[in-house]
Parts: structure tokens; sequence; C-alpha cells
């Protein structure tokens, strides 16, 4: 049985932001990575156990997935 997602309003600021930082230079690869992150978000409810589960949250299930290692702090 697939769950539902839960977005906490930090991941979704932080994903827009990664978005928006790509968009800077390569609306393309934008594009790219936004296909590929909401992809793989998709799948989360079909893999309820995938990621860590999060500190003194064990008991209530709750889990946190990185969906991507990029971060607008990484560009040269």
């Amino acid at each position: 049985m697939a769950l539902p997602i839960r977005w906490l309003p930090k991941a979704t600021r932080q994903l827009e932001a990664n978005i928006a930082y790509i968009a800077e230079d390569s609306p393309r690869y934008a594009a790219i990575f936004t296909i590929r992150e909401m992809q793989t978000i998709r799948a989360i409810p079909e893999r309820p156990h995938t990621g860590h589960m999060v500190p003194n949250a064990g008991e209530l299930g709750i889990s946190r997935v990185c969906i991507s290692r990029f971060s607008g702090k990484e560009k040269h």
C-alpha cells in the first residue's frame, strides 16, 4: 500500500531554490533536474522504508529521504 508524502516547508523551499539556482545558468538542466527529482519523489510511496529514520521520531515511522546531493552552494 502506498503511503502519502508530507512535505516540510523547508524541503519545498530548498527544492524550489535548487531549481531556480540551476535555471540561472541553464533552464534546460533545471528542467532535467526537476524531472529527475519528481520521478524519484513519485517512487517514494511505493518504497516507504527508503531513507533514514528521523532522530526521536522512530516510533512515528517518519523517515527522511535525500533526493539529491545538489546544493546551490557547490557552484564555483
